[in-house]
């Protein structure tokens, strides 16, 4: 009974109507798709939905993804190669990126890449292995995608506007 006459409210009568509480209709999603993490949010008050789509060192967004080395390293001058594909800078994908409002620089003015490498999702469709070498000093390092194509398929189904998924030209 106290629960009920806590919750039973007394309205103005200027309002015209009672007030009906409800629990927002949004909710949370989250499942794996091989190393990828997929969580989707969606908000029951303005009905949008958010995605996040992480795997270790690599996250997917704005229809890219972005390989994290150490924030020390620096990557303006990274090459990558899809699988046994030829070699190809990065810099001549930084317009169309940049136009679909990937982030491409850190506040660190020291380096402003802040470590990270961001490809277009359309080079990287099909492949299972990207290398990236983040400079010419410094060794090329394997990232594992195999899984990328399923998991921004399952980002799709679940609501992932375009926005999140697409398309970037090369």
């Amino acid at each position: 009974m106290a629960m009920a006459l806590l919750f039973d409210f007394h309205l103005p009568a200027w309002l015209g109507h009672p007030v009906e509480l409800r629990r927002p209709a949004g909710g949370e999603a989250r499942g794996r798709i091989g190393p990828w993490t997929l969580q989707v949010k969606r908000d029951g008050f303005t009905g949008q939905v958010t995605c996040s789509l992480v795997a270790p060192r690599m996250s997917f967004d704005h229809a890219a993804v972005t390989f994290r080395f150490s924030p020390r390293t620096e990557t303006f001058d990274a090459i990558y190669r899809v699988d046994a594909g030829p070699a190809h800078s990065w810099r001549p994908n930084a317009m169309a990126l940049a136009a679909h409002g990937v982030q491409l620089q850190s506040d660190d003015a020291r380096n402003p890449s802040g470590g990270r490498v961001t490809l277009p999702y359309t080079a990287l469709v099909g492949g299972k292995t990207v290398w990236i070498r983040p400079s010419a000093k410094a060794r090329a390092w394997p990232f594992r995608i195999e899984e990328l194509t399923s998991a921004v398929n399952a980002a799709k189904s679940s609501g992932c506007g375009a926005d999140f998924t697409g398309p970037v030209s090369e």
